[in-house]
């Protein structure tokens, strides 16, 4: 979402819509959790794919102690797309040591699964390629000949298997990178990335560009001068581009489980945790590194709890250098099993969005371990966990730019990424005849909440759930008289607005009672509008007039902004489109949102296509970003 304050406004043809996003806040929840299995789950791995579908690789145990490593795919909207896979089963009465089904997944909508098996018949790391809906492609390639490797992160490319794992001997742990091609599985490379200095544990592993990998691990030895969170840029050869860079902090005592994320912008970010040496609790820390290893910035504490433990973080990133700390956190007042997740969205330039986000548990014991967390490219991220035996996933929306959004029949249908694919959300709610729909932020937590406007009544979903548990009445409620939500004040909520044709008037005071902001606006016939068009923070008072966005932008019922843009049947619609704080003249037309970004005239407006002929537009920052 934006990086300012501003205004949204979403225009029907007969009704305007106003949002106006205040103080970021955190994010709530996309949809209800997700659990992978019934059974008994063991080491989930989770990847995008390019259109927003994900695919998640765990190990099962039954209660006969039979193991299976499986596969499921899951929709951008989070239902399961395909029937589960099994990628290999393991019989309690022949057990075999099976780790880590690790999914990748392809352009074209297959995916590979990479997994470590150790068992009477062979043993090694082996990969097999699979359909988009499960079907084998062809039969298992084991990726080393002997010895023991440990897969952790992969990619392909142009025909080719690339994975960054370990090789363990006597001497240590050894990061090593394997290559294969993925026609005929001949070796194209193999080689270790570095001389490990003790033991060795690598991290991720990235694809820079056609030319160069980046690789990242660490070591421990509890020797602060040899003790690391390393990087270091290579050839496809394995050549080292450059000294190593180091991420963290090595006079910190007792740091421990640190992760690396690369953004789209070739940035990365690492995180762990520590206990400074005179500091009785464990911390939450990062470090933002530019691709040319020049640090952005200093160390800085993730969590803004400092009274107790915090461990175990996880760090994603998107394509537009956001990113998004996940972790567990310790509450004392829960005892032994006190331990939650907390997570903190961050923007690309290192500010916080909002306060905490936590990691709600179902299970109501508290006890949540092994977080991850994975940004898609579809402005939503994931994060996975186990909570007292099963896998349980909960998305969340993260998208710079508004989400675009449409009403249909009963629901609200969002593309989140805004990439015009499939909504990645959907509200469901009871309607009645005659409600008209509204978004507005009017809880000032930073994200637009989806609302109705039934009689004199404006009703609000401000959990994000699809109850309508807010509500403030305000207007007569007569015909003709259009609801809008914005705010027009600057305090951070959106307040509740009429217009009769010839004033706005507007409930700042937020407690339904009689209109403490007016203003004299437009004509009959126009089409009234919200939108912060200056960027000042207020929604300025705004009408549509034969093709023209007319604005007062001094709030004194004149006017002083104007853009011609759209054309005859075109929904008008006010929208922070790209994200630079002031709101876009937008149009809908035909299933696609067309806006003037630039602000003159629309010579080259965005557009993006989503929704059908009859959908009612909205425009919302759903996710406070």
């Amino acid at each position: 979402m934006s990086l300012f304050r501003r205004s949204i406004v979403i225009t029907l043809a007969s009704a305007a819509v106003a949002v106006l996003a205040g103080p970021l806040e955190a994010q709530s929840p996309i949809g209800k959790e997700l659990s992978l299995s019934q059974l008994e789950t063991h080491e989930p791995t989770a990847a995008f794919f390019p259109d927003g579908r994900f695919i998640f690789g765990f190990e099962t145990v039954d209660q006969a102690g039979n193991e299976a490593l499986r596969v499921k795919l899951f929709a951008q909207a989070g239902e399961p797309a395909a029937p589960e896979v099994v990628i290999l089963q393991s019989p309690a009465s022949r057990p075999a040591d099976l780790a880590e089904a690790r999914p990748v997944p392809e352009t074209d909508g297959s995916f590979w699964t990479i997994w470590y098996e150790l068992s009477l018949t062979r043993s090694g790391t082996f990969a097999r390629h699979y359909s988009a809906t499960g079907e084998p492609l062809a039969g298992a390639l084991q990726l080393n000949r002997g010895g023991s490797f440990f897969p952790d992160s992969s990619l392909t490319t142009d025909g080719l298997l690339t994975v960054l794992g370990f090789d363990f001997n006597p001497d240590g742990y050894w990061p090593r990178v394997i290559e294969r091609n993925t026609d005929d599985g001949s070796l194209v490379r193999d080689f270790n990335v570095d001389q490990p200095v003790h033991v060795v544990t690598p991290l991720s592993l990235f694809l820079e560009s056609p030319e160069t990998l980046f690789a990242t691990w660490y070591n421990y030895t509890g020797d602060p001068q040899t003790s690391a969170v390393w990087g270091r840029r290579l050839t496809l050869d394995g050549a080292s581009l450059g000294p190593p860079i180091i991420f963290n902090r090595r006079s910190q005592a007792e740091w421990a489980n640190p992760e690396v994320a690369r953004d789209g912008q070739g940035n990365f970010i690492a995180v762990w945790q520590a206990r400074e040496k005179d500091g009785p609790y464990e911390d939450i820390y990062a470090q933002r590194v530019s691709a040319s290893g020049a640090r952005i910035g200093g160390i800085f504490v993730v969590n803004t709890i400092r009274a107790s433990a915090q461990r175990f973080p996880t760090v994603a990133a998107d394509r537009y250098g956001n990113f998004v700390i996940v972790w567990q956190s310790f509450d004392p007042a829960q005892g032994t099993f006190g331990w939650h997740l907390q997570g903190q969205l961050f923007r690309s330039d290192g500010r916080r969005v909002g306060r905490e986000l936590v990691i709600p548990n179902p299970g109501g014991d508290n006890d949540t371990w092994s977080p991850k967390v994975v940004f898609g490219p579809n402005g939503t991220f994931l994060v996975h966990y186990v909570a007292t035996g099963p896998v349980m996933v909960r998305r969340y929306a993260a998208s710079p730019g508004d989400e675009v959004c449409v009403w249909r029949g009963r629901t609200v249908q969002c593309d989140t990424g805004r990439t015009g694919g499939e909504a990645e959300l959907t509200w469901a709610f009871q309607l009645s005849p005659g409600d008209v729909p509204l978004m507005g932020d009017v809880d000032g937590d930073g994200r637009a909440d989806p609302c109705v406007r039934r009689g004199r009544k404006f009703l609000c979903d401000t959990q994000h759930e699809g109850a309508l548990s807010w509500q403030v009445s305000f207007g007569q409620g007569w015909p003709g008289e259009i609801p809008l939500m914005a705010d027009v004040n600057g305090d951070g909520r959106a307040e509740a607005c009429v217009w009769d044709g010839r004033q706005l008037r507007c409930d700042t005071a937020h407690d339904g009672g009689s209109a403490e902001w007016a203003v004299k606006l437009g004509q009959p016939g126009d089409v009234p509008l919200l939108g912060d068009v200056d960027g000042d923070g207020r929604a300025d008072p705004c009408v549509f007039r034969a093709g023209q966005f007319l604005c007062d932008t001094a709030h004194d019922g004149t006017i002083g902004w104007r853009e011609t843009f759209g054309q005859p049947g075109d929904l008008p619609v006010l929208g922070d489109f790209d994200g630079d704080g002031r709101a876009d003249p937008c149009v809908f037309r035909a299933g696609a949102f067309l806006c003037d970004t630039a602000h003159d005239g629309g010579l080259h407006p965005a557009r993006l296509a989503f929704g059908q002929r009859g959908d009612r537009p909205l425009l919302g920052n759903l996710d406070g970003l």
